[in-house]
């Protein structure tokens, strides 16, 4: 079931621009957990005209921990939009489902979590816009497994905040 989603998120964002996507963010970003801080770097796409104030919104991002080792991948799905322009400022707004990949080490583990963002960006004649985005993520709680033993294995919070900078073309 885990990777029918993950083909199905994968399928929609490759039809994106074929759909006539205006707005797709390149995001570069730390995602923190508790604590800890990892880097990330994402990809989102909104299909439709810049006019619309609600359109569908695909997103992938992957998040790295170089101490000890390991990465979450993130696939999401939902809605998005912006608020009017003012003057060259834009405010833009997201909300939906994300679909979570743990892999620390040898521990492993899937969760699905509910996404809220709020982004301020520049918006430039020649399309190509800079800007800041604020992400929350929350769900249930992950339970890290080791795979190939009986291991209980842990839970950690997957309530995670993650602010980029963004380039949308």
């Amino acid at each position: 079931m885990k990777l029918a989603r993950w083909a199905a998120l994968i399928a929609l964002s490759g039809l994106a621009p074929a759909l006539s996507a205006t707005a797709i963010d390149l995001k570069l970003g730390s995602r923190s957990f508790d604590e800890e801080r990892w880097p990330e770097v994402g990809v989102a796409i909104a299909v439709g005209p810049d006019e619309r104030w609600v359109r569908p919104a695909f997103g992938a991002a992957v998040a790295f921990d170089f101490v000890y080792g390991g990465t979450v991948l993130e696939a999401s799905a939902g809605l998005a939009g912006d608020f009017p322009h003012r003057e060259r400022l834009a405010l833009s707004w997201g909300l939906g489902a994300a679909f979570l990949d743990y892999d620390y080490g040898p521990n492993r583990g899937t969760a699905e979590a509910i996404y809220g963002e709020l982004g301020l960006r520049w918006v430039r004649a020649d399309g190509l816009d800079f800007g800041v985005n604020l992400r929350y993520l929350d769900g249930s709680d992950v339970r890290l497994r080791t795979v190939d033993s009986d291991d209980p294995g842990f839970r950690e919070s997957i309530s995670t905040t993650v602010v980029s900078f963004v380039v949308r073309w």
